[in-house]
């Protein structure tokens, strides 16, 4: 009779109002969390882009003069050094710098998409261009463009530590 009565009270309490009301109370709180959890890391990537962007843009403004002067120059020397020193930085994949004519003044880094069939995600590409303005006097003259490759993989990395964290 004791093993009937301890089904009984195990069949009891599986189907007691307050177990089924824990399972779906539990259920719609982890569905919850995990919803969250997903905004969240799309709005930190999201974040991370635009923190890239915007260290491009100083990077820009810090190397800007010194490749001006260089290109002005056609010390070719001089701007792949400078653009070594740019594809240094985190945020940086490639750089490209050409003058007015099409010359190449520096091409290095990543500056196009490769073919990425071994890997699970695939890293996007994408570049932020500036014209290259030499002032003399009172007129401005466009000697050049520079272009300045990231990737999607620098935001993911930037944003990574966090998610294994969530």
């Amino acid at each position: 009779m004791n093993k009937i009565r301890g089904k009984e009270i195990k069949t009891f309490l599986k189907d007691s109002l307050g177990i089924k009301l824990f399972q779906i109370v539990f259920s719609i709180y982890f569905l919850l969390s995990i919803f969250i959890i997903i905004v969240q890391f799309f709005m930190e990537y999201r974040s991370a882009e635009k923190d890239i962007n915007n260290d491009i843009k100083k990077i820009k403004e810090s190397f800007h003069d010194g490749i001006i002067d260089a290109m002005w120059n056609e010390n070719k020397d001089q701007v792949v050094t400078l653009a070594n020193g740019i594809l240094k930085l985190s945020a940086v994949k490639g750089i490209v710098i050409v003058d007015n004519f099409g010359d190449s003044f520096a091409n290095i880094g990543r500056t196009k998409e490769e073919k990425e069939e071994d890997k699970l995600f695939k890293y996007n590409l994408f570049s932020i261009d500036f014209d290259l303005i030499k002032k003399r006097s009172n007129e401005e003259k466009n000697i050049g463009k520079m272009k300045i490759f990231s990737s999607s993989e620098v935001a993911f990395q930037r944003v990574k530590l966090g998610f294994y964290l969530i």
